[in-house]
């Protein structure tokens, strides 16, 4: 099912490319490029104003408890000055997050990132560094998804006033070609949602559907869009 929606996704950008045209295509990929740079560079701040909401702030805490994923219970309340090394990468190896959960909450308890905010307990660490990685997560998605619809409808109505010429003999070869790598950049915004999903409704029949599937693995776990999501 998830393998059909994948390819069935990459299909239609495909075929939108290629009915477009080349130069269509290259204005749509170049806008959804320029709205991820955007949304990198406004992340911060957007992130900043939802965690100075008091109430949205609170309620994400609540909902993504990260120290639940803690298998010691006694652990969550040690500082993380008092965890070994050995102890950390057990914590961390049942912990069971997802990427790039996993790696933020590692390197913000090794960096001590939250140190100067009062921040020191192996709990307080998992809860904090969680909610963070989803708050950017979220932030980023929102602003791409904005900038990409103002930049379609700019696209549309240049198309349709300035009707954008083809290339006779390659142009539907091209605008394909150009159609299959905004496919690959749509999915991987897409694939942004799971780890919000995985750890808000944390099934395990999701997971394993996720995990699971080698496509939606490889866009999950191989998302270099997740890898630039920064974890303070």
């Amino acid at each position: 099912m998830i393998t059909a929606a994948i390819i069935g996704i990459i299909l239609l950008y495909i075929l939108s490319g290629a009915y477009k045209g080349f130069l269509w295509g290259i204005y749509v990929l170049g806008a959804s490029i320029i709205s991820c740079a955007l949304a990198f560079a406004l992340m911060g701040p957007i992130s900043s104003a939802i965690r100075n909401n008091e109430y949205i702030y609170n309620s994400m805490l609540s909902y993504t408890e990260g120290a639940e994923s803690i298998y010691d219970v006694e652990l969550r309340k040690v500082p993380i000055d008092e965890i070994s090394d050995d102890e950390l990468e057990e914590v961390m190896e049942r912990s069971d997050l997802v990427f790039p959960l996993r790696d933020s909450v590692y390197k913000n308890i090794t960096l001590k990132r939250f140190e100067s905010e009062g921040i020191v307990t192996l709990g307080d660490y998992f809860n904090e560094s969680l909610v963070r990685v989803i708050i950017n997560i979220a932030s980023f998605i929102i602003v791409y998804l904005v900038l990409r619809v103002i930049s379609t409808f700019i696209i549309c109505w240049a198309d349709y006033t300035f009707n954008f010429k083809k290339i006779r003999k390659a142009d539907f070869a091209l605008g394909g070609a150009i159609g299959l790598l905004r496919g690959m950049l749509g999915l991987a915004v897409i694939f942004m949602f799971v780890p919000i999903l995985l750890t808000i409704l944390s099934f395990d029949s999701i997971r394993d559907m996720v995990e699971g599937n080698t496509l939606a693995a490889f866009f999950h776990n191989s998302n270099l869009l997740l890898m630039l999501i920064p974890g303070k």
